[in-house]
């Protein structure tokens, strides 16, 4: 469920607030079915607001002394190099990154190998659809799980991170392609 008291402080925080506000509304400030929730955004936002709601919700966003440790040892490295270096992370939450020309970054960030790609996501949501015979068409859920990857990986490479893009899913291609999340980098 999504908790909108909780949910409304943090969009407003953001500067979100104005477009979700509308569909809180509809739900007269009672928690909210995740699914129900991507369904509102789907029908009403752009892929850019639907993505920084989404992200805003990743879970998984404590437990970053690792990823501090880890920059504090390599800040002096440029950030292709502490790229490089991220396998270096003792931390479950380890996925491939590539650093594009573009200032563009992909993690690909899934379970698997080639055509049985399983979704990291431990979300309850998730969990009860990986459990049906129905896969999601929309992205739109996955940009929670980029959420996660996004603090963790803000915090160990030192720079500002902005979804971009869903490029592939695990969950909704059903195994056939692992996530790989587009973020645009600020440094």
């Amino acid at each position: 469920m999504i908790q909108t008291k909780t949910f409304q402080k943090k969009m407003k925080k953001k500067g979100l607030w104005q477009s979700v506000e509308p569909l809180i509304g509809q739900s007269s400030g009672a928690d909210i079915p995740e699914k129900t929730f991507v369904e509102l955004l789907d029908g009403t936002l752009s892929l850019k607001d639907r993505l920084a709601v989404m992200e805003e919700l990743g879970c998984g966003k404590t437990n970053q002394e690792k990823h501090k440790a880890f920059y504090q040892k390599y800040a002096d490295k440029t950030l292709k190099e502490r790229v490089a270096l991220m396998d270096e992370i003792d931390s479950p939450h380890k996925a491939p990154t590539v650093l594009h020309d573009d200032n563009t970054l992909s993690v690909f960030w899934s379970y698997g190998e080639t055509d049985h790609f399983t979704c990291v996501c431990s979300c309850k949501m998730i969990q009860d659809i990986k459990k049906s015979d129905s896969l999601p068409e929309s992205s739109t859920y996955c940009a929670c799980c980029a959420g996660n990857i996004k603090a963790l990986w803000q915090t160990a490479l030192g720079v500002k991170l902005q979804l971009k893009k869903v490029v592939s899913s695990a969950l909704i291609s059903g195994g056939k392609k692992r996530c790989e999340f587009l973020f645009d980098v600020t440094v």
